[in-house]
């Protein structure tokens, strides 16, 4: 088995899926991209398996959402940092556990344009959804 980390919360709970399912999937997307991880991973010395979104979640309640970036995205002049980190909240915005948190998809190209103000994400993720063998 894979990982299903890109699945939204409410397709685990047999909930009707919704349009903000698909954002929910972009927003894994995106934490891979910055963070330089996969959905789920393991790393040297990790017992368990890192699953992006809840890594994600852990160092921005902490404040340390610099720390999220892949050095890699930036010494290839992709990003700023400041830029990287708005791309890390917009992504937690769409990996909010309810679907009606979630933003649309037009505010979310928005928000990434810097032409729409960012909203502090809220719900962290609860779920594990790292299932099987898991690559490195």
């Amino acid at each position: 088995m894979a990982c299903s980390g890109y699945m939204s919360p409410e397709y685990f709970s047999k909930a009707p899926l919704f349009l903000k399912s698909d954002v929910y999937s972009f927003g894994i997307t995106v934490l891979e991209i910055v963070t330089g991880r996969k959905v789920c991973s393991c790393r040297p010395n990790e017992e368990q398996p890192t699953i992006v979104v809840d890594y994600a979640w852990k160092l921005w309640k902490e404040g340390k959402a610099a720390e999220l970036v892949d050095e890699s995205v930036l010494t290839e002049g992709a990003f700023a940092v400041e830029e990287a980190i708005r791309c890390v909240q917009v992504a937690l915005l769409c990996t909010e556990e309810e679907h009606n948190r979630r933003p649309e998809m037009s505010s979310v190209i928005r928000m990434l344009e810097g032409e729409e103000a960012i909203a502090e994400p809220q719900t962290m993720v609860s779920n594990q959804r790292c299932r099987g063998n898991i690559q490195q």
